[in-house]
């Protein structure tokens, strides 16, 4: 993308108005198309991760529940469950700092 068009930089011909005004219309039309996969793309990664991150719940309970704490508050195990914030770093979800 260009910067702007200034109104005393446009041709005065009709036609070359026209075509102007075509390649605008068919680069808005590829950046809308890119911008929906990218939107594609970020709900399936999102989905993704919420998937990895209740797994890893589901393992942390059998980690702990097997580990013999049988007496475990809600607020600990909360403090045990990942957070949103977590980052993905070669396929490994890292708690936050």
């Amino acid at each position: 993308m260009g910067m702007p068009i200034q109104p005393q930089q446009l041709p005065n011909d009709i036609n070359a108005l026209k075509a102007l005004v075509a390649e605008q219309a068919a680069q808005n039309h590829q950046l809308l198309a890119q911008k929906q996969a990218g939107d594609q793309e970020n709900a399936r990664l999102n989905a993704k991760v919420l998937t990895l991150q209740e797994q890893l719940n589901l393992a942390l309970a059998r980690r702990y529940a097997a580990s013999g704490i049988s007496s475990c508050s809600i607020s600990a195990w909360r403090r045990l469950s990942v957070k949103p914030c977590c980052r993905a770093v070669s396929n490994t979800i890292i708690a936050p700092r």
